[in-house]
């Protein structure tokens, strides 16, 4: 009876020691997985800008928030978590607090690497029978028939019929109708085609021709109104120095004006002219004569 008494003790304090061990074993992870601070800013590999909206996560589900508009976090984690950076189209990121000191977990700096996905090659083969894509009504047949005489009538290919599809066709001839059909609705869309590039065209042309017509009679007016030029000599610098009718149409007066007041003094009025020839005549200098040769 006493050896039974001193081995109930003993299994007992072996328990109780156990039991001891497990709690002290609880307390010490408790106060190893302890919450730390994690701040810092989420980055691209490549250009090095900022992520923003990047889902920060702990695998225990204590932990979920998000950078904001500038990349930037700051969040409380446990330390012993394992803490994912998540956003679309780039890898995952995963950072183990307990590896890292508390001076570097306050200013961390998160690269996020795009996450490339290479889709399968498709290969496209091009049927050669399109016979075998249309459907076909099945041939009456009866089962009265004749002693020895088959079930279905064998045809030849060449006595198929090449109009109704019901009859069958075989494939050229099916290739021809289609092409032929084909053909027909395409050249009357090619020619109704044309005839709107056409309308088009001759519409356009018409606007263009009016608008230069716009642009020219007020660029002739705005030089009627600032200098004294005859009706010849306006005609002749319009067409030396007026600008298109689409730049016309970005350009203020104030701009179209300097531009005159710009050219005049490089343009040469008919009166200036008469008159440079008539003290050419005169004097009977031409090209190729000196002064002296004239002497």
């Amino acid at each position: 009876m006493g050896n039974d008494y001193e081995g109930n003790f003993y299994r007992m304090n072996k328990l109780t020691l156990l039991l001891l061990l497990l709690v002290f074993a609880q307390c010490a992870i408790a106060q190893d997985n302890t919450q730390v601070l994690i701040r810092g800013r989420v980055v691209e590999a490549d250009s090095l800008s900022a992520l923003p909206y990047v889902h920060i996560r702990g695998q225990q589900g204590t932990t979920g928030t998000a950078t904001d508009s500038q990349g930037n976090f700051s969040v409380n984690v446990l330390s012993q978590d394992t803490i994912m950076f998540s956003s679309v189209g780039y890898q995952p990121y995963f950072l183990f607090p307990a590896d890292s000191t508390e001076e570097k977990l306050s200013t961390l700096t998160v690269t996020m690497v795009p996450q490339i996905n290479t889709l399968k090659e498709v290969t496209v083969r091009a049927y050669d029978n399109i016979e075998q894509f249309i459907r076909r009504e099945p041939e009456p047949f009866s089962l009265n028939r004749p002693k020895g005489e088959p079930l279905f009538e064998r045809k030849d290919p060449q006595e198929v019929p090449a109009i109704g599809l019901a009859g069958g066709m075989n494939g050229a001839r099916l290739e021809g109708a289609v092409t032929a059909f084909a053909n027909l609705f395409n050249s009357k869309y090619q020619q109704e085609k044309k005839l709107k590039e056409i309308l088009a065209n001759k519409e356009e042309e018409s606007r263009q021709q009016e608008l230069r017509q716009i642009m020219t009679e007020k660029y002739q007016d705005m030089l009627a109104t600032a200098t004294t030029l005859s009706e010849a000599d306006i005609e002749r610098f319009t067409l030396e120095y007026m600008p298109s009718p689409q730049v016309m149409l970005h350009l203020d007066d104030y701009s179209i004006m300097l531009s005159i007041v710009k050219n005049l003094q490089n343009f040469e009025t008919e009166a200036e002219r008469q008159l440079a020839i008539q003290r050419l005549l005169e004097n009977k200098v031409f090209e190729g004569e000196s002064s002296t040769t004239r002497q």
